[in-house]
């Protein structure tokens, strides 16, 4: 990956080279999922689940039923930060259930899909589409998850390093 800033397309490579063969991937609605759906490789031992009609927020909850219901799979959840604001709370009930979940959510500040979907109706025009400066690392590590900020390639790579090695609920933060 590119040392400064980041690439959609580099960073799903790199997830996919990351995420364990029989991983359980969870996306929510975000402009990250076309990067997913076309660049992550999945085959009969990993698993998706997505959202239908762009439906956002079912991202971490889909994350805990997924963890539920097969317990001894790893979980990765992919969302967008308006995604992870619409169902935020359920991080405490995934820690209180005591699962072994990742989620890395993709921080634009913005709902970006819908604002790219504006300004194609609408264009100059941009209503309602932008996110104020939320830490989602410090608010998952508030409700007991660890959690990485990554801001560069290199700190993404050190966040991963620190997930594979750490049980519980982990999130990685990656502004971009």
């Amino acid at each position: 990956m590119a040392e400064g800033g980041f690439n959609a397309a580099e960073l799903i490579a790199c997830l996919d080279d990351w995420a364990p063969a029989d991983a359980v991937v969870v996306s929510d609605a975000g402009n990250f999922a076309h990067g997913l759906l076309t660049r992550f490789r999945f085959d009969r031992s990993r698993v998706y689940l997505g959202p239908v009609n762009g439906a956002m927020g079912y991202g971490l909850p889909a994350s805990i039923g997924a963890k539920l219901a097969a317990p001894v799979r790893p979980v990765l959840c992919l969302a967008g930060d308006g995604g992870l604001l619409m169902t935020i709370g359920e991080m405490e009930t995934a820690v209180r259930q005591g699962l072994d979940l990742t989620v890395v959510v993709f921080n634009n500040r913005a709902y970006g899909t819908i604002r790219a979907r504006q300004a194609e109706a609408f264009p100059g025009t941009d209503f309602g589409t932008s996110l104020g400066e939320v830490c989602f690392a410090d608010i998952a590590r508030a409700m007991g998850w660890k959690a990485w900020r990554a801001c560069t390639s290199r700190e993404f790579q050190f966040a991963l390093d620190r997930v594979s090695r750490s049980a519980g609920c982990k999130l990685i933060e990656v502004n971009l």
